[in-house]
């Protein structure tokens, strides 16, 4: 499956600003003196599941903009068997892998941050490009 190359742009921008945040909340962790390998291990699991299921949402919407007749049901039964993938990758790494389980689930808010400052961002350069003066 091949992207196009502006949803590869948007893919490394949410897992950029996704991974600094990520550590950001590690050195939170550091700071209040909670820091250890459970929580390492488990911010970074945390973040590659994230990271994982926003490659697979950016495939399924590809896949789903193909096929438009069933371009809705592909993306509902996408979006079940991605929230059934977090919640158990989410149990093994608690369970099996001992992570910490706060470090684990904050991750799974920063590509939804991250696509906040996109669309800030992209805003923001829209509003510039058609309302910026030419300096005359």
């Amino acid at each position: 499956m091949e992207f196009s190359k502006e949803v590869k742009k948007h893919i490394l921008f949410i897992s950029s600003i996704s991974g600094a945040l990520t550590a950001v909340m590690i050195g939170i962790f550091a700071l209040i003196g909670q820091f250890s390998l459970s929580v390492l291990w488990g911010a970074l699991f945390g973040l590659f599941l994230v990271l994982l299921n926003f490659v697979l949402l950016a495939i399924t919407l590809n896949k789903a903009a193909d096929v438009q007749s069933r371009g809705k049901a592909i993306a509902g039964i996408s979006y079940t068997s991605r929230m059934l993938f977090l919640l158990l990758g989410s149990i093994f790494a608690i369970v099996y892998l001992k992570v910490n389980p706060i470090a684990l689930i904050i991750p799974y808010v920063f590509p939804r941050i991250s696509i906040g400052i996109l669309q800030a961002l992209n805003i923001r350069d829209k509003s510039d490009k058609r309302g910026a003066p030419n300096g005359n």
